[in-house]
């Protein structure tokens, strides 16, 4: 039986060993009140991250920023010298692949603005050196769909980007949107083909709501007349693409009230108070952020001797170092606590 197969012992073990070695919330209100790198590091301790990044010599933000991918890069490879069962595999694999997403993305933006500084993310299977050079070198989008096709997991995005008209800012947009879509069909496959497949399905769905959520949210506090109808992804778990369209025509606070009746009541309400405080539409993306991660500790945690606990460690290590990138983002650049604190996610 899967569940009782030494490749799933050793990897539970693995990922209980290293749930005691998680960052806790202790640690990051402590860490964030320190005023230099150094002692930063020290609130770390023995914790797995901590210990890597324990005698480092980071000098600014580009640095502190590298060595957190390159730990994260370090994390799935770890799981992978495990030779997992062919569904734990599948989810590191699918999961892996967001990032290409979003480096194809970045490809896409460069192309349409002409940014010679655009920054690549050093993970998914076009991580390498060469390819990411490639990336950033490329003259056209046909050249970019060229190194995209080189990867035969990722043939349907080069596609995608050979129907982007160069240089038409409204052809690059349909080319994300379209991106996004293709990639949360696939991550939904994908889920419903492996063990706990219900459980993986949920937090893909949950996932796709609130994507949907923030483009709602922002879309309607920047008071935007306009949104084309492929902004909102399908295959939510609560809230359907009609409902988002018919929000638009509604201010926050409504928005709020028509979700007081989901899961995702705390959202809406949380996302009122903090916009009506600050100002800032960044208030939707700090919420959501938060509110990701106890949620899908609900769905994914809970579950034993399956990919969905895999899934889990790999969105609680993303959630560790998103949190040291805004730690360190303050310390480089002077920003005081209160400026960064709400927005660290504790799993």
């Amino acid at each position: 039986m899967r569940r009782l197969s030494a490749q799933y012992a050793f990897i539970t073990a693995f990922l209980k060993g290293q749930e005691a070695r998680c960052l806790s919330a202790e640690q990051l209100d402590e860490a964030v009140s320190r005023q230099t790198v150094n002692d930063m590091l020290e609130v770390l301790g023995t914790t797995d991250i901590g210990e890597y990044l324990a005698g480092e010599k980071i000098e600014d933000f580009t640095g502190a920023e590298r060595l957190l991918w390159r730990y994260l890069s370090k994390c799935i490879e770890r799981l992978k010298q495990f030779n997992p069962p062919a569904d734990i595999s599948a989810v590191i694999n699918i999961h892996t692949a967001k990032y290409d997403i979003l480096n194809i993305k970045i490809a896409l933006r460069k192309a349409l603005t002409g940014d010679e500084n655009a920054s690549f993310i050093p993970l998914g299977h076009m991580a390498g050196k060469e390819v990411l050079e490639e990336l950033a070198g490329a003259a056209s989008l046909l050249e970019t769909a060229d190194t995209v096709r080189r990867f035969s997991g990722l043939l349907p995005y080069a596609s995608i980007l050979n129907a982007v008209k160069e240089k038409d800012e409204r052809s690059s947009l349909d080319g994300e949107l379209a991106l996004e879509a293709r990639y949360t069909e696939e991550r939904r496959s994908a889920f419903a083909s492996v063990g706990d497949g219900a459980a993986l399905l949920a937090a893909s769905e949950l996932l796709v709501d609130l994507a949907n959520l923030q483009v709602l949210f922002r879309s309607v506090i920047r008071q935007r007349s306009t949104i084309i109808p492929e902004s909102f992804l399908k295959g939510g778990r609560v809230v359907s693409v009609g409902e988002l369209r018919e929000f638009l025509t509604l201010n926050p606070s409504e928005i709020a009230a028509r979700l007081e009746r989901t899961p995702y009541n705390a959202i809406g309400r949380e996302i009122v108070k903090e916009f009506q405080k600050e100002k800032d539409v960044t208030a939707v993306d700090s919420v959501i952020g938060r509110e990701k991660l106890r949620l899908l500790k609900g769905i994914l945690s809970p579950l034993l001797f399956s990919p969905a606990a895999v899934l889990w460690y790999l969105f609680v290590k993303e959630a560790e170092a998103a949190n040291l990138r805004m730690i360190f983002k303050a310390l480089f650049d002077g920003i005081p606590p209160a400026g960064i604190r709400t927005n660290l996610v504790a799993p």
